[in-house]
């Protein structure tokens, strides 16, 4: 990870996160029959001869606004919306209930799935451009690190929406496929409702692929009249209003881009000019005289989506393996440079004790005498933390630099999106050989099976 630290630094401090406040079965994916590309894909549709205007208008349905209302365990009701895209319609199963299924970025969603958020009554919507009418859908996988959710709705099928095909161009494409300052537009329902499928064209601005951003956000404690906002310390003391910033995501492999986005935009769809979805539209600066702002990658769902509307229609059950799912929490040299930073640099924004303890992005609190013995990583891999699952092999003390599955070609692990990336192409039953060092330098190698 090639990166100047005083720079990315820096960048906290004027990044904010455009968000809107969230049977097993044995299958050979490739011939795999896709029942649900027949007739439906609005890429179908797309001729050379078409601008980024024409297929915008073709796309107009199938850009959705997700609308989020949740009541907090005191009764306070809140609502939000934010954006999203139909990748599927129909799914795989022809005797399966029809529905369809959205992307949109972790943030929108966040209230259904944030552990902060436990005991809140949530609700996700899906709202077509084209009416007002509100349609439940369910959250069915989700990946904070990755900014990254997908949700489905039964009664929204393909009668009523075409879907959008996705498209990698930015991490495990073919080089001459990146993309490299090329035209893309964005759809999505910026500020408020009366905005639906508000278009802006732009291109990408920074063909950087190992770009990493920051977003920050407020914590709030208990406000004075007892009712609590947002905490993240179930022991802060009653009555302060006191608000810290802190880091709330780290995003590699972010990508630059100069379309203009704001609040409501995240999670819409962000499309190259052949009309493929290679991205979300997630965060940006606060840069008043220069549009910077930043996308995610579409990538790690055309990695999952299969699983997650097998799933979904067929009970199978798939698993979607994550540091996460594996009961892993691992760090990379980045988070672990922001983590030690807190501590050793006076006036760092996100340099705070609540209660004698300092705060990390992952949820936890920790005590200042820990980071100097938990997050002293550096260098390329990702060292494992804490193992609370069972994979006894993967001790607290190794750092993964290298995977292969079933024998086939070992891939460098060098951050925590490579090793994220791996994982999620990985199926039950996978044979995995893992080869890293332990903190003390000693080389380590050894096989699971997932």
């Amino acid at each position: 990870m090639k990166r100047t630290y005083i720079a990315v630094i820096m960048t906290l401090l004027v990044v904010l996160c455009v968000s809107i406040g969230g049977t097993y079965l044995v299958l050979n994916w490739d011939d795999m029959f896709k029942t649900y590309s027949d007739g439906y894909c609005l890429n179908e549709k797309v001729t050379e001869d078409m601008s980024r205007i024409d297929i915008a208008r073709l796309y107009t349905d199938s850009c959705v606004t997700v609308v989020v209302e949740t009541t907090a365990p005191r009764g306070h009701g809140y609502r939000a919306h934010g954006s999203g895209v139909c990748i599927a319609s129909k799914g795989y199963n022809e005797n399966a209930t029809s529905g369809s299924y959205f992307v949109t970025n972790y943030h929108v969603i966040s209230y259904a799935c944030d552990p902060l958020y436990d005991g809140y009554n949530t609700q996700i919507y899906i709202e077509l451009n084209s009416s007002d009418t509100h349609y439940p859908a369910s959250l069915l996988w989700a990946n904070k690190d990755l900014d990254v959710a997908v949700v489905y709705s039964s009664e929204l099928n393909e009668m009523s929406i075409g879907w959008i095909e996705m498209k990698d161009r930015f991490i495990a494409c073919e080089n001459q496929d990146k993309v490299n300052y090329d035209e893309i537009f964005v759809i999505g329902t910026p500020l408020d409702l009366d905005y639906k499928n508000t278009l802006t064209l732009g291109n990408v601005s920074n063909n950087n692929f190992d770009l990493v951003e920051l977003t920050g956000s407020n914590l709030y404690v208990y406000t004075q009249d007892r009712e609590i906002k947002i905490t993240q310390d179930p022991k802060a003391t009653v009555g302060t209003t006191q608000t810290y910033e802190v880091i709330e995501n780290v995003y590699e492999n972010a990508i630059m881009i100069n379309c203009d986005i704001t609040n409501g935009n995240s999670g819409g769809g962000v499309f190259d000019k052949y009309g493929n979805l290679i991205g979300l539209a997630t965060l940006g600066r606060d840069e008043s005289s220069y549009a910077m702002n930043f996308i995610v990658p579409i990538y790690p769902v055309t990695l999952v989506l299969d699983k997650i509307i097998l799933n979904n229609e067929t009970n199978a059950k798939q698993k979607i393996f994550t540091p996460e799912s594996m009961d892993l929490v691992v760090m990379d040299e980045t988070e672990a440079f922001y983590a030690s930073k807190r501590v050793t640099e006076t006036g760092n924004v996100v340099d705070f004790p609540i209660n004698g303890q300092y705060y990390y992005y992952d949820g936890k609190l920790y005590d200042k005498s820990q980071y100097s013995s938990e997050f002293n990583f550096e260098g390329d891999g990702v060292c494992v933390l804490r193992n609370d699952g069972v994979y006894g092999n993967i001790t607290t003390d190794f750092i993964i630099t290298g995977i292969d599955k079933n024998d086939l070609v070992k891939v460098d692990i060098k951050d925590r999106n490579d090793l994220l990336f791996y994982l999620l192409s990985c199926n039950q039953g996978d044979k995995i050989n893992i080869y890293g060092k332990k903190l003390d330098g000693n080389s380590k190698s050894f096989t699971i099976t997932l």
